[in-house]
């Protein structure tokens, strides 16, 4: 009688080992099946894509291209304090005020502008984004994060994973941005992904407008089923080059309910840096749409 005990026991854990280790497959299967995608896999099983020719966006209204060339662009710094009072975070940002407004004399919309590791806010500058939001009746504010280009001090701290959320949200609110749309490449990934999402998904409405993600790392902390309780519009922008990054953000980010997905062609992860022409046009075309809504 003990002994077969003992047996059904063993059979037991056994069961139990061998259900572990088939959940365990059916969970990495999934993962990877939604975080790594071929190009071609993307654009079969999405039905919201946008179209990958871009001759259904509107082109740049001639006024508001001659008009960039009138957008003044201040740079200031920022002190802000992330956790311990006597630490410091220094933050560089280049500020472009909108040349339209609303009656009631605010911006039609406020976007801040992130930037990958080998970047900083000049880029925003040299390839006219920061002037064609402005140009548009927007504010647009574009940072070096703390380490990063003119953001790069000695007495700046440096951010733990835990506090990038939460200096994003005081640069929100210092810089009385409300809720922006948030741009964000690459590497800003870590400040941008865990911002959008917080402890509650479902509430990233209260934190910004809309969410730009051009190949952004750190996606794949989250569950598919976190992302599709953001219901934020998004553009999910990456270069067909990119074969890495690209296609692994694209796979987590398309389950937010209201994300478009547009890859620029001939481009490799920077892909805003090497088609600066296709990024402006997509920009001002979901800029266009996102204030339609609000």
């Amino acid at each position: 009688m003990a002994g077969a005990v003992q047996i059904n026991k063993k059979v037991t854990l056994l069961g139990l080992a061998g259900l572990v280790i088939v959940l365990y497959l059916l969970y990495s299967w999934r993962r990877t099946s939604v975080s790594v995608l071929k190009h071609d896999d993307i654009w079969n099983s999405l039905p919201n894509q946008l179209p990958a020719e871009h001759k259904h966006l509107d082109e740049i209204p001639k006024d508001i291209l001659i008009s960039r060339n009138d957008v003044k662009i201040k740079e200031e710094y920022l002190k802000l304090t992330v956790g311990d009072p006597s630490q410091k975070v220094t933050v560089f940002y280049r500020d472009a005020a909108p040349l339209q407004r609303r009656a009631s004399g605010k911006a039609r919309c406020s976007v801040l502008l992130l930037h990958g590791a080998s970047f900083t806010s000049q880029n925003w500058h040299k390839i006219e984004t920061l002037q064609l939001i402005a140009a548009c009746g927007c504010r647009a504010v574009a940072i070096d994060l703390p380490g990063w280009g003119k953001s790069i001090t000695d007495d700046t701290k440096k951010l733990a994973t835990r506090e990038k959320p939460v200096f994003l949200q005081q640069l929100i609110s210092t810089l009385d941005l409300g809720k922006p749309v948030l741009v964000s490449p690459s590497m800003s990934g870590t400040f941008a992904i865990p911002f959008l999402m917080g402890d509650r998904p479902a509430q990233c409405d209260s934190r910004l407008t809309a969410f730009i993600a051009l190949a952004p790392v750190g996606t794949d902390t989250y569950e598919d089923f976190m992302y599709h309780r953001c219901e934020i519009p998004a553009l999910i922008v990456y270069g067909t080059k990119d074969t890495q990054i690209g296609p692994e953000s694209v796979g987590n980010l398309r389950n937010m309910p209201s994300s478009k997905i547009f890859p620029i062609q001939k481009a490799g992860h920077a892909c805003y840096i090497d088609q600066p022409d296709v990024w402006n046009t997509l920009l001002y075309n979901f800029l266009t749409a996102v204030l339609k809504e609000t």
